[in-house]
């Protein structure tokens, strides 16, 4: 399987009683969507911190976060929609790069 330039981290979150600990789990994924499809199973943080294409039309669900840091962008190709239903957040630097037609990004 080929791995991509990019990584993706996974941070998982653990409440044990009146105690909150975090658990930081780091995973590296081939793919955004395939981040996105691990990371849904649970509540979680998607970090990019480099260039992830999007190639098919996704809905990034309510309990995964993204964050993109300085370096981390959306390449999103022609009449493919990038949807983000949870929290998103990015610095003051360009974290979408649309292909020749205007792609669809949207969040809730």
């Amino acid at each position: 399987m080929k791995l991509f330039s990019f990584k993706i981290c996974l941070y998982s979150f653990l409440v044990f009683a009146a105690n909150v600990f975090a658990q930081f789990t780091k995973f590296e994924f081939p793919s955004f969507p395939a981040a996105v499809n691990f990371a849904k199973l649970d509540t979680a943080e998607l970090v990019l911190s480099s260039r992830a294409t999007i190639s098919s039309s996704l809905q990034v669900p309510k309990t995964v976060a993204v964050r993109v840091q300085q370096g981390g962008r959306f390449n999103i190709n022609s009449g493919k929609t990038l949807r983000f239903v949870g929290v998103f957040n990015a610095g003051p630097h360009q974290v979408f790069k649309a292909a020749a037609r205007s792609p669809s990004i949207a969040a809730r």
